[in-house]
């Protein structure tokens, strides 16, 4: 028997046996196009939720990029090999003789640059204007975990979170008082992960088509070991199974996509 969405609401609810509050913090677990946004919308409408992906679509969007642009953003080897040119178009040396390189400028990501975000420092170099967009977003990220709290809301956590020390360190990030009361809600996947692939792409390429917003998601993102909550990690840990409704929102998608034009991707 199908469940209504609002069958569905009251069995959270009761699984949950309490009302969300200003006490409580969410930690969502679980692959993209899982059902995490349409969680949110039905039980903690309200919350604060901190979300990467979000402030980085934002990011990009004011500097006219997308969310793919932020991370293409990043030149290759062949392009930090790429010597600088003086104005006569000769490559430029340092005092030892030895070419200056990292010349390749991108026509519109700019010019190569010192990476600007400290935590990446597994990525030294970047294009400038994506980096500037990037760091605006991880600045906007940092603003929202430490609103947080004060925010008088529940908050919530709204990103993949497969790995518990990766929990860990979000949740840490918080500065939460002890009264908190953390939730672990865990979007089950097993199984069903090449539909919930099928679902990222559709919704991807529906998004391009209706609003020009591109975010593709590798592959390999979908078959990614999600860690289950560790003892002791959450005061509650619920689980959300979607995995019957992928197939029917794929195909969903799929017709609006044709109704836009295209028939096939």
């Amino acid at each position: 028997m199908r469940l209504t969405r609002r069958q569905l609401k009251r069995l959270i609810q009761e699984a949950l046996d309490f009302q969300p509050t200003a006490k409580h913090l969410f930690v969502l677990i679980g692959l993209p196009s899982a059902g995490k946004s349409t969680w949110i919308q039905e039980n903690v409408p309200d919350a604060h939720i901190i979300s990467s992906d979000e402030t980085m679509e934002r990011a990009a969007a004011k500097h006219g990029f997308t969310y793919d642009d932020l991370f293409d953003g990043y030149p290759t080897q062949e392009q930090l090999d790429t010597p600088k040119l003086d104005q006569h178009g000769k490559a430029m040396v340092d005092n030892d003789g030895n070419p200056i390189l990292k010349g390749y400028a991108h026509p519109d990501f700019g010019p190569i640059v010192s990476q600007q975000i400290k935590r990446k420092t597994f990525k030294p170099d970047a294009f400038q204007f994506t980096n500037i967009a990037e760091k605006e977003a991880d600045d906007e990220l940092t603003a929202s975990r430490n609103a947080a709290v004060s925010s008088g809301k529940p908050i919530v956590i709204d990103m993949m979170n497969t790995s518990a020390g990766g929990r860990k360190f979000q949740v840490s990030e918080l500065k939460l008082p002890d009264d908190y009361i953390k939730v672990g809600v865990v979007f089950q996947s097993e199984g069903a992960e090449d539909d919930i692939l099928a679902l990222s792409k559709s919704r991807n390429i529906f998004g391009q088509m209706n609003t020009g917003a591109k975010k593709t998601i590798p592959d390999s993102v979908f078959h990614r070991e999600i860690e289950m909550p560790q003892p002791g990690e959450f005061d509650k840990v619920i689980y959300v199974d979607n995995r019957g409704k992928v197939k029917d929102f794929h195909q969903s998608n799929l017709q609006k996509i044709r109704l836009l034009g295209m028939e096939d991707f």
